[in-house]
């Protein structure tokens, strides 16, 4: 992939100490939504793309730990699902965010038909026409486990 620019995002879940460690290649923000808040953007650092670097100029790449309590929802995306000409970025990342709250609020983030459902939702609140749209869409949305494999947030 000489001479491309890719972005992305890269995470390690440790459920032993309830926390998420990621490091960012110039990718979106990832989505958090913990069992007792609402949903935010998780603060990470975000480096250059990949490709960026080269052999005479590295910038490093940082990354950042934070808790992540059981029984939260993550959502990892790619810009097909947020970027439409005409429209802020900033902005279709907050409606996103939003949405996923609305989504999945009071439902159990370890079931995978809730999470295809709310998968669903966000697809068609940021994508109003998806045969009429001519960028990939990539979503991810992964529930955390709480205690004893329960993810029902209260």
């Amino acid at each position: 992939m000489a001479g491309q620019l890719v972005t992305v995002v890269y995470l390690v879940l440790d459920q032993d100490r309830d926390e998420i460690t990621l490091c960012s290649a110039g990718h979106l923000p990832v989505i958090a939504l913990p069992p007792d808040g609402p949903a935010c953007r998780l603060g990470a650092p975000v480096g250059v793309p990949l490709g960026v670097n080269d052999a005479a100029y590295v910038v490093p790449f940082e990354e950042a730990t934070l808790p992540l309590p059981p029984g939260s929802a993550l959502v990892l995306y790619t810009d097909g699902l947020v970027e439409r000409p005409g429209t802020d970025i900033e902005a279709q990342v907050d409606v996103l965010t939003h949405t996923v709250d609305v989504a999945l609020k009071g439902a159990r983030v370890d079931d995978p038909g809730t999470l295809d459902r709310a998968a669903d939702c966000l697809i068609k609140t940021l994508i109003a026409d998806a045969d009429a749209s001519d960028d990939d869409v990539t979503l991810l949305l992964l529930g955390v486990p709480g205690p004893q494999g329960n993810g029902t947030r209260s």
